[in-house]
Order: structure tokens, then sequence, then C-alpha cells
């Protein structure tokens, strides 16, 4: 499980609630996109990144790892 999947379902969000807010927020995601960040697949871009943080209330060094 990824850091990510991990603070999602801590915070106790759905996939799908995720989406659904970072899309009220001007984002362009799916929950295919999504899945693919928590599987370490991909990366969002900055601006999403800052509002996925928001959301969940964490900062990015909290669920990515620099590398």
């Amino acid at each position: 499980m990824s850091k990510l999947q991990a603070i999602r379902i801590d915070r106790d969000y759905q996939q799908q609630e995720v989406v659904n807010m970072l899309q009220a927020a001007g984002c362009r995601i799916d929950i295919g996109l999504l899945s693919q960040m928590e599987n370490d697949l991909c990366l969002p871009t900055p601006p999403t990144a800052d509002k996925l943080c928001n959301l969940l209330g964490c900062d990015i060094g909290d669920i990515y790892q620099p590398h």
C-alpha cells in the first residue's frame, strides 16, 4: 500500500470521494488516474498535488518519497 493510499484510507475517504472533490476544485482527474497515483505509476501535476494535500491535510513529503 502506498503512502498516498494509506493516508486516504486513514482519513476515511473513498477514491470516488477524493476524485469528486478534486474535480470540484478544478482538477482534471478520474478514478483511474487516482488509482495510478496511489500505485506509484504516475505523479500528479503540481496544482493537483497541492489540492490533494490540502484535501488530505498533509504535506507532499507525507505522500511521496523524493526518488
